[in-house]
Parts: structure tokens; C-alpha cells; sequence
């Protein structure tokens, strides 16, 4: 893996949305978490769809999906550079009234580059639910590699 913190425009280029391992997400899915399938890309041929990634600083980096040469999707990430990746701030949300009903969710992304030029991701999500005393949740971690267009 190539140092990011020396090199900030290593992780620009154009990726295949489509991962390397056809069983793992779709780039642009993994991007905006979206953990469960989603159909808004079934109208588009997949062999053309491309996401660009674009480091602006130390702090954000730009990815555009684009079918073929026309823009269809942007999407701004925030996070910072430690080492060989760019590390998406985690999010993490609460939501309820303690004791009663809680619900939690994290999801952290990390995005960084092989000798090769492909784009390795790794995405982890988990999600609980507590409803008094009985929980249940999911956990998730997936590691995809996109090929350079």
C-alpha cells in the first residue's frame, strides 16, 4: 500500500463500481451505506459505471459516479489520513429513551490503494436494537477491491 500521508493524489483515478469479487457491494452502495440491497443502479448498464474519487486536502475526499461520461451521483466524505488510508469520520447515532427503547448504529469506511492501483475498501457497520430487556442487532465487515478503470 502506498503512504497516503506523502502522496495525497494516490487515491485519485476512476473506479469500477463493480467490485473485483462479484458477491461484494457495489462501490457506490459502500460509499453511502447502504447496507441492504438497493435497486437505484439496476437501470444502468453496470460495465459503465465508473466512481471517481477526488482528495481535496487532508480532511475530505470527493466521489463522483458517473454512468459512462454523463455525472449521475456526488457524494462529499469526511474523515483524515492515517498512514496508508483515508479513514471516513465514524457516525454513530442513538436514537430512544434508555431502558425503554434504544437503538444504535455505527458504520466506519476506510479507503486506500494496492501496488496495482486498485481501491481497497473496508466498510464495517453495526446496528442493536434493546427493546427492555430483549436486544438483537447485526455486524458487518466488508473488505472489496475495485480495479482501476
Amino acid at each position: 500500500m502506498s503512504d497516503l500521508s506523502r502522496n495525497l493524489n494516490s487515491l485519485n483515478g476512476y473506479y469500477r463500481n463493480s467490485a473485483v469479487d462479484t458477491s461484494q457491494m457495489n462501490l457506490w452502495h459502500v460509499l453511502n451505506n447502504k447496507v441492504w440491497k438497493d435497486t437505484s443502479l439496476d437501470k444502468y448498464n453496470p460495465q459503465y459505471l465508473f466512481v471517481e474519487l477526488i482528495v481535496k486536502d487532508n480532511h475530505s475526499v470527493t466521489a463522483n459516479l458517473f454512468n459512462d461520461t454523463f455525472l449521475i451521483g456526488q457524494k462529499v466524505l469526511k474523515g483524515k489520513i492515517k498512514g496508508n488510508y483515508f479513514s471516513v469520520r465514524r457516525k454513530v447515532n442513538y436514537l430512544g429513551v434508555p431502558l425503554i427503547y434504544m437503538k444504535e448504529s455505527e458504520w466506519k469506511l476506510q479507503l486506500g490503494k494496492d501496488q496495482n492501483g486498485n481501491l481497497h475498501v473496508d466498510a464495517a457497520y453495526f446496528s442493536a436494537k434493546i427493546i427492555f430487556i430483549a436486544s438483537g442487532g447485526i455486524d458487518s465487515n466488508d473488505n472489496s477491491v475495485y480495479q482501476l478503470k
